[in-house]
């Protein structure tokens, strides 16, 4: 709940999402696109610190 921001778990039981294994792939998915968020950050502060360099 804490990735997704809900405070209960009455979004699971309402979309009934309870494989355990579903849940497992969607934390894969999110953390793949934030280490891509993560990787093109740092890309950018390299590129700000050529220029300011």
């Amino acid at each position: 709940m804490t990735m997704t921001g809900h405070k209960t778990e009455a979004v699971y039981r309402r979309y009934a999402i309870v494989s355990e294994q579903d849940l497992r792939d969607a934390a894969q998915k999110v953390a793949a696109a934030e280490q891509g968020r993560v990787t093109e950050l740092g890309k950018v502060w390299g590129q700000l610190a050529a220029v300011a360099g």
